[in-house]
């Protein structure tokens, strides 16, 4: 369900904005230029009101199903997009602290689609990301970018956030699900 109405929008997307000179096939969907994929993914998420554009306009061989277009709403209305401290690996999830303004980050269990976040990173942590968290089922996800800034962390920054995990823990919990 969701790699096809995945690349469906994706495609739509490019259509419309023309975002990359490139003819995708959604048979053919060449999923390895990531460099062009994101260009795509740049743009979605600066106008999220595109998935429900592009949900009415699902028709034809390319229509929807019930499930997939309830994905793509709550993803429209429930993603969270910005900076964040990959702060914790456990065996079901990577935690992410989502990096506010003011403070009170919230933290987030996110779960990989096809590859776990510890797979994807390798990095020693704390490691500061860029990503788009997404509802999926019961969980959250990532939209298979993580864009991670090349900063290091000495042990008073890193002990800062460690002592805003703990007070985000205590406020708001660990969110498993958006």
């Amino acid at each position: 369900m969701l790699p096809d109405a995945l690349k469906l929008l994706t495609l739509k997307i490019n259509q419309k904005l023309k975002v990359v000179d490139y003819k995708f096939s959604l048979k053919y969907l060449d999923w390895h230029d990531e460099t062009l994929l994101h260009k795509i993914r740049e743009k979605l998420w600066a106008n999220p009101k595109l998935i429900s554009e592009f949900v009415s306009s699902s028709t034809g061989s390319h229509k929807l199903s019930e499930g997939e277009v309830s994905l793509l709403e709550s993803w429209e209305k429930h993603h969270v997009k910005g900076k964040f401290i990959l702060m914790k690996y456990t065996a079901e999830y990577a935690i992410l602290m989502h990096v506010k303004e003011g403070g009170d980050g919230k933290l987030y269990a996110v779960k990989g689609m096809t590859t776990s976040i510890a797979e994807a990173m390798h990095r020693k942590l704390p490691v500061m990301l860029e990503a788009v968290l997404l509802p999926f089922e019961d969980k959250i996800v990532y939209d298979s970018f993580l864009i991670s800034q090349s900063i290091g962390f000495g042990d008073g920054v890193t002990s800062i956030f460690e002592k805003e995990y703990a007070e985000a823990e205590k406020k708001h919990g660990i969110i498993e699900s958006m």
